[in-house]
């Protein structure tokens, strides 16, 4: 089976779900029919796959997102002229229904996603499930390195911003490194914040480095 509608659909018709889990393109089956309805029992296995559709929402066992059933208008029901038509039903009456309907009384719609899911929990291996129910998985990007090397221009930006806040809380930056270190060791503390002296004395020295590059 080539590509179709039904490899993108995100929802199906319970009558193409069958078709396709059968082995047949919707289409196909529905040209058949029309043309030639003697022919039913060639596609009898989409009328079982139809049935196990429809019984599996009744049980619970497969979620349907809408329903219709095709009988007569409430209002008709005890009229001369009673129509048959679709019409929309509550999901979680199928159970009931199917005491009074057949499942082709039946029209539903399915995500796909749900049909892949009900398909697995019943035993269906991946490999047997059809592709038009399969979701293609996103393609894979390794994590970008941590230590990849910082853009000198998002390094200036970050040392800036540093020093600024450094300026704040400090009102000015002591030549010594260290010394600044134990100052902003308290307020970090004060904040339930945990660096040591080298890092942080590191850092200082690189702000001291930039500003001294600024300077003309």
């Amino acid at each position: 089976m080539g590509l179709s509608p039904w490899s993108v659909a995100p929802e199906m018709d319970c009558w193409e779900i069958a078709c396709i889990l059968a082995g047949y393109e919707p289409s196909e089956v529905d040209s058949l029919l029309k043309h030639s309805p003697e022919f039913e029992y060639q596609v009898a296995d989409v009328f079982v796959w139809e049935r196990q559709i429809v019984e599996a929402v009744g049980r619970g066992d497969l979620e349907a997102e809408t329903l219709m059933v095709y009988r007569c208008p409430i209002d008709d029901e005890h009229g001369d002229r009673a129509t048959k038509r679709w019409c929309s039903e509550p999901v979680g009456d199928v159970g009931f229904l199917l005491t009074i309907f057949e499942p082709h009384d039946f029209k539903m719609q399915l995500r796909r996603t749900e049909v892949a899911r009900w398909l697995k929990a019943s035993g269906v291996t991946d490999n047997d499930i059809p592709k038009n129910f399969q979701v293609i998985p996103k393609p894979h990007y390794p994590a970008e390195p941590y230590n990849k090397p910082l853009h000198a221009r998002r390094r200036q930006t970050y040392l800036t911003l540093i020093e600024a806040l450094m300026l704040q809380a400090l009102g000015e930056i002591p030549d010594e490194p260290y010394k600044t270190a134990v100052r902003l060791e308290v307020i970090l503390e004060r904040h339930g914040l945990m660096l040591n002296k080298e890092p942080i004395a590191e850092t200082v020295r690189e702000i001291q480095k930039a500003r001294g590059e600024r300077e003309p």
